[in-house]
């Protein structure tokens, strides 16, 4: 993995998956993960590496149509899995019961901005760098960011 301050290369699925196992361990709950980026750019995937760590057992599934997927970790912990896409921002608000989770990751962040304006928040930025490699922008506090860039070899 190569970065330029905050941008990082991952050259494959191996990568990702190092890289959300390593996010996992190092970021305190609760907390909110925002994930942009084109469709097939490996939003998903990045979640199912994290529920992975976690130790999360089922299995993991883009909630497009159903829009929220709830898992438990841990003793008394809950990971939830929302996305965005094609989704209202007065209908975002529907889910509030759910915002008191430990980790919140949501696909298609767009409706949930502004419920989330006061809330730890890490925003990942993926991008298709060619057909195996993505690109990842991080934009977080100044901790938990040198945190994040702790886990890359610069």
């Amino acid at each position: 993995m190569k970065s330029p301050k905050n941008k990082f290369l991952i050259l494959d699925l191996e990568e990702m998956k190092i890289f959300a196992q390593n996010l996992m361990k190092i970021v305190t709950f609760p907390i909110v993960i925002q994930l942009f980026g084109d469709l097939g750019v490996g939003k998903t995937q990045f979640t199912k590496y994290c529920a992975q760590a976690l130790g999360i057992k089922e299995t993991i599934n883009s909630p497009s149509f159903i829009k929220m997927n709830r898992y438990s970790f841990a003793k008394n912990s809950f990971f939830t899995h929302l996305d965005g896409y094609h989704l209202e921002e007065k209908m975002a608000k529907s889910f509030v019961d759910y915002f008191d989770d430990d980790l919140i990751i949501i696909e298609w962040p767009q409706p949930f901005v502004k419920i989330f304006a006061n809330t730890t928040l890490l925003k990942i930025y993926f991008e298709h760098h060619n057909e195996k490699q993505r690109k990842i922008s991080i934009d977080a506090s100044e901790k938990i960011y040198q945190k994040i860039f702790n886990i890359f070899d610069v």
